[in-house]
């Protein structure tokens, strides 16, 4: 099982939760910034918009990690509900969709996260980014994934 994890704030959270699998980070977002689907072509826009070359090897690694998830038998995404994680989120679900070929359906009305995953009232659930998950995400994490496996 392969986890991809928001940033290294959210690799971080991860590793400290001891949950099982491999993780790697996804750093960037369509979010801001100008974007492209061709590797190469982002990858230049991506570095000119930084004010980086685009040699540069977040650009390369982002390719490996998106040829990791393509490969793995099964991904789970760690992304918050903010903009630039649902941005960078929806990129990489848009990419494995068609290198594995998955089946794109189309909504009929607006799908919201909190219909997809039940969040507990908790204070450190209402922010889990930044800082937030630095301080309680690794517990967070933990309690997420054991609860999605029904364990808790």
């Amino acid at each position: 099982m392969l986890h991809l994890c928001s940033g290294d704030m959210g690799l971080q959270a991860f590793r400290q939760a001891g949950l099982p699998g491999e993780a790697l980070p996804w750093r960037d977002s369509p979010a801001v910034g100008p974007w492209n689907p061709d590797p190469d072509l982002r990858a230049r826009l991506r570095a000119q918009f930084w004010g980086l070359s685009p040699e540069t090897t977040a650009f390369r690694e982002e390719e490996e990690v998106l040829q990791s998830l393509k490969r793995a038998g099964s991904v789970v995404l760690w992304f918050s509900a903010e903009p630039w994680d649902q941005l960078a989120q929806l990129w990489v679900l848009a990419r494995l969709a068609r290198e594995r070929e998955w089946e794109i359906r189309q909504f009929t009305r607006p799908v919201r996260l909190r219909d997809r995953v039940p969040v507990p009232n908790l204070p450190t659930a209402a922010a889990v980014t930044g800082a937030a998950v630095a301080v309680s995400g690794a517990a967070m994490l933990a309690w997420r994934y054991n609860q999605r496996r029904g364990t808790v």
